[in-house]
This record gives structure tokens, C-alpha cells and sequence, in this order.
């Protein structure tokens, strides 16, 4: 029988995974959790739940909870997958063997789905069969907007499925993860992307870069949308480095993301030009969890300014965007969740990029690459300056001012030291600048959009809206690092709306973020920048361009008693790389 307490709601109950599970989970390549089984036998029954759409009536994949009246898990006979719990894929339907008594279900997919919750009795040796109905809050494909994952470790298979089960429109899979030394191999090759449906695809060859220790060769790195993973004969972790992976993933039309930028060699990357995105909601901020990792992965001086706590790490990794961003390059942002290791769902972390035209996997990631996104892991968030959203540029005429020619989106020509390309007939270059850098190490940034004029008296519209199920924090705009503007939520708590005037004071960048209100999670979106140019009012760039120097510098300093290396003619090549990158910060004054 049914009991009579059946309900939806969109919150989600959460509980902390012990350590100890994560690292099992990691051994074996997918989160799994299995608990505790009691010593005596106990009485089952049989739950068969079928899991639909409530306003069309199809069938839905989803993320199915089920625990005892104790909040065990009540299932018996099937290893599940973790994220806040014990969780089961549900392939339109789910019938598991369960202990009989009270069981409470959960059902979730993804982002975009409030929550369902029902409770039902289960007789020893009976099936009770039921159908649930999932409902959506938010449906950003209706205006073109579409998700995706850029860190996922489970098989293509498992990826497909999961892909489906959280409603994400792009699911990757990493099938080579190098941890150390790489070996020359033959990769597997599977198709490049698997359509699962008309809106939802899996990208199957992807692959991590994670030399370890971390903090010794640096950020790990996801290649994503590969023809086929990229290995190299290297006996040691120190060479080549992973910016030489990225320029080769680029090269086959794959896509290069950083795990965050609290690791300064994501600096090196950005200004060779071999950087698709960065990851700024990353698996430091999970479903579950939270982690401080300012100490563990930043530099002295960001310890010293933001704390290793958790609210510390999300400072870090936002403020050192920032002073890429201020340094003048132009650089969208990526959600991945490292679900299959860490305990969150597929898609916990996620972008979502805007598309003009019909979905595909190759619009797909030609919007990321050009910055229409913004991340979440929660709330949705739209950002457009004199109406056009990020990734676009804006011209704003300085007020009063007779407007010079437009002031150049590349860096100027600056001389450094040659730049040896590896395994590519050795190619060194006496004296080049970014452009030409990035014409060696890969391929030039997607042309911008052309920008509106704006009114003549040097400020631009902006409008910005943030939703979600659950209850929001004040929103706020953030222009070249500064916040310009601080707004509240409408009286229900569940959306900001606002639509008004802002002066830039020198050309850069305005990005929008917002929290919920949660003290012990991290849930947030923020959008790519919307890039502004004002002629007369440069951007000012020596500041941060003094942080990464002083960095990459430090990195230099380090490379002549690394032993890592197999030989000189490897350390030099690291050195000529890192060298270049120095060379170009340098180059940067106000």
C-alpha cells in the first residue's frame, strides 16, 4: 500500500560522505557507495517507480533515492552511485528489491527539476508499482541557453546515462587520465560524440591531465571534445607540460579548460593564447561538500589575502579570474563537477551557453569558446549590456571626451625571449608578440560580435536576471574587479530582476553573480564577461600583470633544482615556455 504522505518539494537533503568513501570511489573509477548491511537477514519487498514529465507525460531518466524509515538505504542487491547518499539511475523506470517497511523516495534530475518526494509501504514478498512526475521551474533551451559538463570520470556507457539522467544537453567523459609519467600509446578511439537525442550528446574521447603532485606541475586540465586522447613518450611528470597538450587538443578542434585559476601556471596558458575557459565553479564546490584549498593549491600571497577556508577558495578563485581578466584577456568560464570521483551528481557544476541557432555538439562548443555562458550550480543567471550578452563587446564613447580611434583588443608587439615549439620540427621565433604567439601555439580567439552605440554620454544599459527554487542572495555586478551595484531579491526570494545604468570608468569588463543563502554549501552562478571598450580610458593592467609575474617568476626561479625532469634539454624547454608567458605579463604597463 501507498501511504498517504506523498509531496514535492525542491530541496534537496544532503549528507556528507566520509573521506574514506570518496577514496574507495576513486579506486575503482565511480563514486559508489554501498552501505552498511545488517548482520541478521531482513524481509524485502519490491518497488517498481516509473519516472515521467508531469506537463507532457514522457518518460524522464532521473536520480532516484531510496531509504528506510532510518535513512539507510533501503535498497538490497544493487551497488549505487553517491552523491549526498545512495543514489540509482532510472532509465524512464526503476524496480529494485527493497527492505520492507516505510521507503522514502527522492527523484532529482539535474538543475532545472524541482524535486519530487513520495512515501510509500512495502509489504514483505509484495510489488508495489507506482509513477512519479517530475516538474520543471526553469527551461533555459526555450530561449536557446544549453548545459554542460567539461569534467566527468565515469565511461562512455555510465556518461551517456547520466548525461540523460540530469537533463544535461553536453556530457563529456574522460577516457585517458594521466596522473604522471606519460606513455606513447595507442588511444582508444570511440565515436567523437554519441547523439543521445535531439538535445542531449556525449562527447566520448576527453581526457585529464593531472600530474601529481598538483602543486608541483600545476592545474589539471580537461580536454574535451577530442577526436582521440594525446600522449606523448614521457618518462617523467615535469615534461612536457599540459599547455603542450592543450595546443595539440586545440589543434584537432578539441577544447583546453583549466581547472580553476587558483593555480598561477593558468597564467602561462592564457597568455600564450592555448586556454579555451577556465573553471570557476569546480569540483572544490560540490553537492555535499565544500572544500578550503587556498593553502593546498594557491600561492603565499593569496593565503595571506583570502584564508584557507571555503569562502576563502571561492574568493581565490574568482578574484584571480578577475586579474586575468584585467591583464586584458579575454577568457569565458566552465562548470565541471569530477562526478564518478567526487560526490556530486553529473552536471552539478555546469555552463550553460547561449545558441542563436539549433543545438548541436559543434554550436555547442563554438558559443563556449566564444563566452556566451555564464556557470551555475543552482541558479540561472542572465547578463546582457545595451543588449548583448557575454562574450560580446561593447564601445562605450567616454562622455565629453572626443573618442580616439578604437584602441586595439590585441596586446601590442612585445620582444621575449624564442619560444620552442615542442615536437613540431622545433620552430623557434626570435621576437614575437600574443598574436603571433598564439599563431604558433594555436589557434586565434573566435571573432567578437560587433557592439551597438550606446548613448553618448559614456554609460551603457544593463540588464540582469537571476531565478531559482530556492532562496536567493543579493545579486551584484562586478566591473574590473570592483562591485558597481547590489541588488535585492524580489519579496519571494526567488529571483532578481533589474534593469538600469552603468558609467564605466575605463574600458575592461562587467560580469553578474549571485548566492544562495546557504551557509554551508557554496551554490552561485556567474556569467562570462561582457567586454567594454572606452577609447581615452585604457584598462589598467599593471597591477595584475605584476601578480602573474611575480608568480611565473617564482615557477622559473624552481625549474633548476627540479629533479623531475629526464633531462636538460626537457628543463629548457619548460623554461622557454614559461619565459615566454613572463615576457608577455611584463610587457603590460597602465
Amino acid at each position: 500500500m501507498r501511504a498517504p504522505s506523498r509531496h514535492r518539494s525542491s530541496e534537496r537533503a544532503t549528507s556528507r560522505t566520509s573521506r574514506s568513501s570518496r577514496l574507495a570511489a576513486f579506486a575503482v573509477g565511480v563514486a559508489c557507495f554501498v552501505g552498511a548491511r545488517p548482520a541478521f537477514a531482513q524481509e524485502t519487498g519490491t518497488l517498481a517507480l516509473s519516472i515521467v514529465d508531469a506537463d507532457s507525460g514522457e518518460p524522464l531518466f532521473a536520480r532516484v533515492y531510496l531509504r528506510s524509515a532510518d535513512g539507510t538505504n533501503a535498497v538490497r542487491g544493487i551497488d549505487p552511485f553517491n552523491a549526498g547518499g545512495p543514489f540509482y539511475l532510472a532509465k524512464s523506470s526503476l524496480e529494485v528489491e527493497v527492505v520492507a517497511g516505510t521507503v522514502n523516495v527522492e527523484v532529482q534530475r539535474g538543475l532545472e527539476y524541482d524535486a519530487t518526494l513520495a512515501t510509500f509501504e512495502v509489504g514483505a514478498g509484495l510489488t508495489v508499482r507506482e509513477t512519479l512526475s517530475l516538474r520543471r521551474w526553469t527551461h533555459p533551451s526555450e530561449q536557446g541557453w544549453y548545459s554542460g559538463d567539461t569534467h566527468v570520470h565515469y565511461p562512455a556507457d555510465l556518461a551517456c546515462d547520466h548525461t540523460l539522467a540530469e537533463d544535461l544537453n553536453v556530457g563529456t567523459s574522460i577516457a585517458a587520465w594521466i596522473t604522471g609519467a606519460d606513455q606513447a600509446q595507442e588511444a582508444p578511439r570511440l565515436e567523437r560524440v554519441r547523439v543521445l537525442d535531439a538535445t542531449h550528446v556525449c562527447s566520448l574521447n576527453d581526457q585529464e591531465n593531472e600530474r601529481v603532485p598538483i602543486v608541483r606541475y600545476g592545474a589539471p586540465v580537461y580536454l574535451v571534445y577530442l577526436a582521440s586522447p594525446i600522449h606523448f613518450d614521457a618518462p617523467t611528470a615535469a615534461w612536457p607540460l599540459n599547455f603542450e597538450y592543450q595546443r595539440r587538443a586545440r589543434a584537432q578542434g578539441g577544447v583546453a579548460v583549466a581547472h580553476s585559476s587558483s593555480f598561477d601556471d593558468v597564467a602561462v596558458s592564457v597568455a600564450l593564447g592555448e586556454l579555451d575557459a577556465v573553471e570557476l565553479a569546480c569540483n572544490f564546490f560540490g553537492y555535499d561538500y565544500a572544500l578550503a584549498r587556498t593553502a593546498r593549491y594557491g600561492n603565499a600571497d593569496d593565503l595571506a589575502e583570502f584564508g584557507d577556508t571555503v569562502e576563502g577558495t571561492l574568493r581565490m578563485v574568482q578574484e584571480k579570474y578577475y586579474r586575468l581578466l584585467d591583464c586584458g584577456f579575454r577568457l569565458p568560464l566552465s562548470g565541471g563537477s569530477a562526478a564518478g570521483v567526487k560526490s556530486s551528481p553529473v552536471g552539478h557544476n555546469r555552463v550553460y551557453v547561449k545558441l542563436d541557432g539549433a543545438f548541436s555538439a559543434q554550436a555547442f562548443w563554438d558559443g563556449f569558446r566564444a563566452g556566451r555562458s555564464f556557470v551555475t550550480n543552482g541558479p540561472m543567471l542572465y547578463l546582457e549590456v545595451e543588449g548583448l550578452g557575454p562574450g560580446s563587446v561593447v564601445r562605450v564613447p567616454a562622455s565629453n571626451v572626443l573618442a580616439p580611434a578604437p584602441q586595439s583588443r590585441r596586446i601590442a608587439r612585445v620582444p621575449h625571449p624564442p619560444v620552442a615549439r615542442l615536437a613540431s620540427g622545433a620552430r623557434e621565433v626570435a621576437s614575437i608578440g600574443r598574436e603571433e604567439a598564439a599563431l604558433i601555439y594555436g589557434k586565434p580567439r573566435p571573432a567578437l560580435p560587433p557592439s551597438p552605440s550606446p548613448a553618448s554620454d559614456g554609460m551603457v544599459e544593463v540588464s540582469v536576471r537571476a531565478e531559482w527554487n530556492r532562496e536567493l542572495a543579493p545579486l551584484e555586478l562586478v566591473s574590473n574587479g570592483v562591485v558597481v551595484r547590489t541588488l535585492e531579491p524580489e519579496p519571494d526570494g526567488h529571483q532578481v530582476v533589474w534593469k538600469g545604468r552603468v558609467r564605466p570608468e575605463r574600458s575592461g569588463w562587467i560580469v553578474a553573480r549571485v548566492r544562495g543563502t546557504d551557509p554551508n554549501l557554496i551554490r552561485f552562478a556567474h556569467t562570462s564577461p561582457v567586454y567594454l571598450e572606452v577609447p581615452g580610458k585604457p584598462r589598467a593592467r599593471a597591477r595584475a600583470a605584476a601578480y602573474w609575474a611575480k608568480w611565473i617568476g617564482a615557477r622559473i626561479d624552481k625549474l633548476a633544482t627540479d629533479d623531475g625532469f629526464a633531462d636538460d634539454t626537457q628543463r629548457a624547454d619548460v623554461r622557454r615556455t614559461f619565459e615566454a608567458a613572463l615576457a608577455v605579463f611584463q610587457s603590460m604597463h597602465d
